[in-house]
C-alpha cells in the first residue's frame, strides 16, 4: 500500500510540472512573449491590451489589432494561438484557449469543429474544386486525404488537390486564416483554362436556428436571437510577385521617408475606389446547411505576370467589424480602444510593427505587388499611426508625438499613397504605449495648527507613483489644494 501511495505521489507531481511547462512554452510563442507573464498587472487587461510593469517603474501596454485576451468565467484570459496535438473527441489537432475554440482533424477529408458562443459548427465537409463555365461545374474533385502537421499556431495539409495545392492553417486570436495554396500554374488542368472561375466549395453545419447571409462581399453568421456572431471576411487572393516591375519608384520633392510626417499635412479622403473582381464568395443555404463557394476568376490566374505560388485566403473571425484590403486614402481596420491605464498617466512613447499579409498597387487595370509593411519604408506609399485627433506617417519603430497625452485613446493604422496612385493592403499592428502613473496623496499627518515661529514635520499619505525615471515633486499648500504655496 505504500508504495502505491507514493507512485501516485510522483506521477501527480509529475503531471503539474508537465502542465506549467507547457503554459510556459505557450506564452513564449506569442507575440507578447517578451514579457514576463510574472511581470503582467493581469487587473487592467482589455480584449485588446495587456500592462507589463518595467524594471524602471514605467508601464508598457502592448496593443494588439487582433484580441490577446478572452473573456470567459468572469475574467479576461490570456489568448494562446498555438495549435496543440492534443486529441479532443475525434480531432488530433487543437486550440482552445481562444475567442471561440477550434479543433482539426488528422484527416482533411473529416473537417473542423468550432466552438462559438458554446455552440458547435461543422466546417470542410463535403470539401471540393471545380471549375465554372457558364455556370456549368467542371471536374469537380472531392479533397484528398492528408495529414496535418502543426508547428505552433500553423496546422498544414499538403497536396489536398493534386501535388500543387496545399491548405494552410494559421490560428489567430479570435480569427482562422485558411489558405489554399496554389503552388504552381500545373495546379490548373490544361482541359479548363478556358474556364471563368476556379471554385473551391466546401459544406458547413450551423447550430440549430442560426442563419448566414452574404452582405457586401462578407459572410455574417448570425444566432438564433439575430445577433452577429462571427464572420468570413472578405476573401482575398494574391501571388509572390514582390519585384514590382511596372512599378516607378519615385520621392514626392520635399518628402523624406525617414522622417515621420504628420497625417493632416496631406491627409486625402479615403475613397474605395475598386472594387476587387478577382475572388469573391457565393453562398448556398438549405436550412443549418451552409455551402461557400470561394471563387477565383481564371483569367487572374493565367495571367502571365503572375507569380507562384497563389494564396488564396478565406478568414473566419469573431470580430462583427468587416475586413479585407484596405484602400488608399486613408483606409484602415476598426480602431482598438485602450482603457486600462489608470487615472494619471502620461505617455512617454509609443512604438508601432506592421505584420502584413500583402500591399498592392493599381496600375493598367491590374493590381500589382508593391511590398511588405513588415520592414520597408517605401517613397510612394505610406503607413499611419492615428488616434483620431492627431496622426503620424511612419514606416514602423518608435513615435514621441503622443508624449504626456492619457494612454487611453483609440488607435487606429492606416494606409496612405504619397504619390497619388492608388494602394490597397491587408495587414495587422502591435503597438507598445510606454506610460508612467502618479496620484497625487490623500492626506496629511502631523501637527497642521501652530503659533508663528514654531515648527512641525508633516507628512503626505496616500498616493502612489509609477513614473519611472520621473522626479517626483510634492507641493505644499495652506487652506486646500492650489493655495498658497
Amino acid at each position: 500500500m505504500k508504495s502505491l501511495l507514493l507512485l501516485s505521489a510522483i506521477v501527480t507531481f509529475n503531471l503539474f510540472v508537465f502542465s506549467q511547462r507547457n503554459s510556459s512554452d505557450l506564452w513564449t510563442n506569442e507575440t507578447f512573449g517578451q514579457y514576463s507573464s510574472k511581470s503582467e498587472l493581469t487587473d487592467r487587461r482589455s480584449a485588446n491590451e495587456k500592462h507589463f510593469l518595467r524594471e524602471d517603474g514605467q508601464v508598457d501596454m502592448f496593443v494588439s489589432s487582433d484580441p490577446i485576451n478572452y473573456f470567459e468565467s468572469g475574467a479576461w484570459n490570456t489568448i494562446y494561438t498555438s495549435i496543440s496535438e492534443e486529441s479532443i473527441d475525434s480531432y488530433k489537432f487543437s486550440n482552445y484557449h481562444n475567442v471561440f475554440k477550434s479543433y482539426y482533424a488528422e484527416n482533411i477529408q473529416d473537417g473542423f469543429k468550432t466552438l462559438i458562443s458554446d455552440q458547435e459548427i461543422f466546417e470542410m465537409r463535403n470539401a471540393s474544386m471545380y471549375y465554372e463555365k457558364n455556370g456549368e461545374k467542371l471536374a469537380n474533385r472531392s479533397i484528398s486525404a492528408s495529414s496535418g502537421n502543426a508547428t505552433q499556431n500553423i496546422l498544414n495539409y499538403s497536396d489536398v488537390y493534386g501535388d500543387w495545392i496545399d491548405l494552410r492553417v494559421t490560428q489567430l486570436g479570435g480569427k482562422r486564416k485558411l489558405d489554399y495554396i496554389i503552388k504552381s500554374k500545373d495546379a490548373l488542368d490544361s482541359q479548363f483554362l478556358n474556364a471563368e472561375y476556379l471554385v473551391f466549395s466546401e459544406d458547413i453545419i450551423l447550430p440549430d436556428g442560426w442563419s448566414a447571409k452574404l452582405e457586401n462581399g462578407v459572410i455574417l453568421l448570425i444566432d438564433k436571437t439575430g445577433k452577429v456572431v462571427s464572420l468570413y471576411e472578405s476573401p482575398l487572393v494574391f501571388d509572390s510577385n514582390q519585384s514590382a516591375p511596372d512599378k516607378e519608384i519615385r520621392i514626392d520633392e520635399g518628402i523624406n521617408t525617414s522622417n515621420s510626417y504628420t497625417v493632416d499635412r496631406i491627409r486625402k479622403n479615403h475613397t474605395d475606389i475598386l472594387v476587387d473582381n478577382d475572388i469573391h464568395y457565393e453562398i448556398l443555404v438549405n436550412g443549418s446547411a451552409l455551402t461557400i463557394l470561394t471563387k477565383v476568376r481564371m483569367s487572374y490566374l493565367l495571367d502571365e505576370r503572375r507569380v507562384f505560388p497563389i494564396v488564396v485566403d478565406p478568414t473566419l473571425t469573431a470580430n462583427s467589424a468587416p475586413s479585407g484590403w484596405w484602400y488608399s486614402n486613408g483606409g484602415g481596420p476598426a480602431g482598438v480602444t485602450t482603457t486600462g491605464a489608470p487615472a494619471g498617466s502620461s505617455i512617454t512613447n509609443v512604438n508601432i510593427v506592421f505584420n502584413s499579409i500583402a500591399v498592392q498597387y493599381y496600375i493598367n487595370w491590374f493590381w500589382g505587388w508593391s511590398g511588405s509593411y513588415s520592414n520597408n519604408c517605401f517613397a510612394w506609399h505610406a503607413f499611419g499611426l492615428d488616434d483620431g485627433i492627431s496622426g503620424f506617417y511612419t514606416c514602423g519603430g518608435d513615435l514621441n508625438g503622443w508624449n504626456c497625452q492619457d494612454p487611453n485613446k483609440t488607435w487606429y493604422s492606416r494606409i496612405f499613397s504619397w504619390d497619388g496612385d492608388s494602394y490597397r493592403g491587408g495587414w495587422g499592428a502591435v503597438i507598445t504605449v510606454t506610460y508612467e502613473t502618479v496620484t497625487a496623496p490623500t492626506s496629511i499627518t502631523g501637527t497642521t495648527t501652530i503659533c508663528a515661529g514654531s515648527s512641525t514635520t508633516l507628512t503626505a499619505v496616500g498616493g502612489s507613483a509609477n513614473a519611472g525615471s520621473t522626479p517626483i515633486t510634492t507641493q505644499w499648500f495652506t487652506g486646500s489644494c492650489g493655495g498658497t504655496l
